[in-house]
């Protein structure tokens, strides 16, 4: 997935990771700085279409319930 997957809402953020079935750290990170500019600007990130292995990571690096997280299939 590359830019094309993330769609401007006014001052939300929808990051649609369906075609995404692993992160690494650098990503991780990418996801929560964004997470934090958006907080910071009164806005939200949002993400959708996670695979189970992604969501796996979130709950491993307890990020997941900073984020708002919407699974495959959800």
């Amino acid at each position: 997935a590359g830019l094309e997957a993330l769609h401007l809402n006014g001052p939300e953020i929808t990051l649609d990771l369906t075609a995404v079935d692993l992160i690494d750290s650098v990503i991780l990170g990418i996801i929560l700085g964004l997470d934090r500019r958006c907080r910071g600007a009164n806005g939200s990130l949002r993400l959708v279409g996670v695979h189970p292995l992604v969501q796996r990571l979130f709950a491993l690096t307890r990020t997941e319930d900073l984020l708002d997280i919407t699974t495959a299939g959800s």
